[in-house]
């Protein structure tokens, strides 16, 4: 097999599982494969016995490894129905791996797929279909036992469906390869020209449209205005504005700027005092809250349910005037550049 280049490409680390380096003899396996001649045992290593989603008894194999390419080779016996065991119908086969990278390779994935045509004829020499998939998981998943090429669990990132022709040689479509590391890439270069867009378009906004941006409003609202809003129809109204909190106790508190607003904080975002873009519902207080609070009775005053928060490090949340810094933070892209 080929060796890749060294791409620097990683989603996250995945350990490999234990039960890979675990001696067979040690494993559970049901009576009626450890009875069959021997003839008809798999001429691989097992290494686990379980039932799928569907109470289904399977057996997985070690079938290969590839220690260049760090992937391990595991194929699946099944018994449905009480029948015999089989693992030829069609023959599936996962490629276990950390290295997702290898999925990035179009020529790396060619030879794969020769040689799992391969480890099928010679485990299935009358198989006639082939799922091969790549997964962070050896098994024991939904999706993982039988993928389903339209619709495959979200932990496998590389799905394919081969099939024999008349003339007995292995073939495939691209309608039934799916490669989600390749689309990730995809994805990743389209959301850059979204973000300079983005950033293009912020570059004349005003400080508190930026503010704003982060909970995808227009611009920040006036809460003397809200405030007068929710009073005259009686209902709270939405707002998203900035806001220092002055006192804080569990998940209320109270904020004094732009004016005193007592409030709950039900997703508790809220962990400390300090200068916050806050979104949430605003209502009026009555009278009676007002005196419990020491507020005079005609100064405003109001009741906050938060939805969302965001803490800022700077005064009346400043540090919003860094696009750059703005876009990394809301997308949690940390090492995005504009135009890079």
């Amino acid at each position: 097999m080929y060796k890749l280049p060294n791409i620097l490409f990683f989603f996250f680390i995945i350990i490999y599982p234990y039960y890979l380096k675990a001696d067979p003899s040690l494993l559970d396996l049901p009576d009626d494969y450890i009875n069959l001649p021997e003839n008809e045992k798999w001429k691989a290593k097992p290494i686990a016995f379980y039932k799928d989603h569907l109470n289904t008894p399977i057996i997985a194999f070690l079938i290969d490894k590839d220690d260049d390419l760090q992937l391990n080779f595991i194929s699946y016996l099944k018994r449905v129905n009480n029948e015999n065991w089989n693992g030829c119908s069609p023959f599936i086969i996962n490629a276990m791996s950390k290295k997702y990278d290898v999925f990035l390779d179009n020529e790396v994935i060619l030879n794969l797929m020769a040689s799992v045509q391969n480890y099928s004829d010679a485990f299935c020499p009358n198989g006639t279909k082939i799922l091969f998939f790549a997964s962070p998981k050896p098994f024991g998943m939904p999706g993982v036992d039988l993928p389903v090429i339209s619709k495959t669990d979200e932990n496998i990132f590389f799905a394919a469906k081969l099939e024999k022709n008349q003339n007995g040689n292995w073939s495939f479509s691209p309608e039934n390869v799916i490669n989600r590391v390749q689309n990730v890439i995809e994805d990743q270069k389209n959301n850059l020209v979204i973000l300079n867009n983005l950033y293009q378009k912020l570059q004349s906004a005003s400080p508190s449209q930026k503010a704003a941006f982060f909970f995808d409003e227009n611009d920040l609202d006036n809460p003397f205005l809200m405030l007068k809003a929710a009073q005259i129809t009686n209902s709270p109204v939405k707002t998203v504005f900035i806001a220092h909190v002055k006192h804080l106790e569990n998940s209320n508190g109270w904020i004094d700027i732009p004016f005193p607003i007592s409030f709950n904080d039900l997703s508790k975002n809220i962990k400390q005092k300090g200068w916050y873009i806050i979104k949430g519902e605003i209502s009026p207080l009555n009278a009676k809250e007002k005196i419990k609070a020491g507020i005079k009775k005609k100064s405003p005053a109001a009741f906050l349910k938060i939805e969302n928060s965001f803490k800022c490090e700077n005064q009346s949340c400043e540090e919003t005037n860094d696009l750059i810094s703005l876009i990394q933070t809301k997308f949690k892209i940390y090492d995005w550049k504009p135009y890079q």
